[in-house]
């Protein structure tokens, strides 16, 4: 890719001048390259000597912006733990910075993850806060608006308001047309994608053709209704345990029960993913754990032994 290209020359200049400061914000831009194109494993290391880079300058602003992506890395490998810990220290350290921007991009993917484990009203909570973050910088950071909106039409699908998932995807799409940016990115584009999937099943093509463009064609300030009919919503559903049902003594989570109960139904990982909203490789790692959890090997030995325990 000529932009990896060019930021690799960019940083041996730097390294070769003693310049550690462009060092790291070259490491750090040749690692979001990486991460945008999916290629995680070659990012990871480009963080953690971008990060030793900003901790040796005591530069914490920049510290947690490593540490957001690096979040990002393990969401887009469906680490979800690890993902939590990490935003949740860029989150901590990028308001101690005043930094709203990490700290709203932080909240919209711990809003994926709490929507990934079953909990939308912790969900709504983390991307209203985004929200909010985003539209009180000094100039609103459109950029980060438009990501807001349509992280909440994810939230929107899976609280079963199709059309107001249309309209908050339409907002989003068109506010980021006005300011001339490109194509979602991975990781969270799947996550995106997939609730737009759900919203065009559940209307139909003309029906989600008209939310869209009518979404398309709003100001934020004509969305609010839409923004407050689905944090409602969410805020309405039965808050999921993250702890397993000790009936069963086996820590499967809610949401592994969710997708034990579609591989039952005979779906593949891929038919589950977008069914849940999540990446492939999330759900790869939801059936990695249940499997150790059942003590099986396969995934139809595992819906024999939830049978066999009245799981499923």
């Amino acid at each position: 890719m000529p932009a990896i290209d060019a930021l690799g020359r960019c940083l041996a200049l730097y390294r070769d001048i003693g310049d550690r400061l462009g060092a790291g914000i070259a490491l750090d831009l040749l690692g979001c390259a990486e991460e945008d194109r999916g290629a995680y494993d070659a990012a990871e290391p480009l963080f953690a000597e971008a990060r030793a880079c900003f901790v040796d300058l005591g530069m914490g602003f920049l510290v947690s912006q490593v540490d957001y992506h690096v979040g990002v890395v393990a969401f887009g490998r469906g680490e979800l733990n690890l993902a939590v810990e990490r935003f949740e220290e860029a989150l901590s350290l990028a308001r101690d910075e005043g930094f709203p921007f990490v700290a709203a991009g932080t909240l919209r993917y711990l809003g994926l993850i709490h929507l990934d484990r079953g909990d939308l009203i912790r969900s709504a909570a983390a991307i209203e806060e985004a929200l909010t973050l985003d539209r009180d910088t000094a100039d609103d950071d459109r950029e980060g608006i438009s990501q807001s909106l349509v992280t909440l039409a994810v939230l929107a699908a899976a609280a079963g308001l199709p059309a107001a998932s249309a309209r908050l995807r339409g907002a989003a799409d068109g506010l980021r047309e006005q300011i001339a940016l490109g194509p979602y990115l991975l990781p969270e584009r799947l996550a995106f994608d997939h609730a737009r999937d759900a919203a065009l099943a559940a209307l139909g093509e003309p029906a989600f053709a008209a939310a869209w463009t009518e979404g398309r064609n709003r100001t934020i300030e004509q969305s609010e209704a839409d923004i407050a009919a689905v944090l409602a919503a969410a805020r309405s559903c039965p808050v999921a345990a993250n702890a397993a049902d000790p009936a069963y003594g086996t820590g499967i989570t809610p949401r592994e029960l969710e997708v034990l109960g579609l591989i039952a139904e005979g779906r593949s990982n891929r038919e589950i993913a977008g069914a849940l909203f999540v990446s492939p490789r999330t759900v790869d790692n939801h059936v990695t754990n249940l499997l150790a959890k059942l003590d099986v090997k396969s995934r139809t030995a595992a819906i024999a032994e939830a049978r066999r325990r009245g799981i499923v």
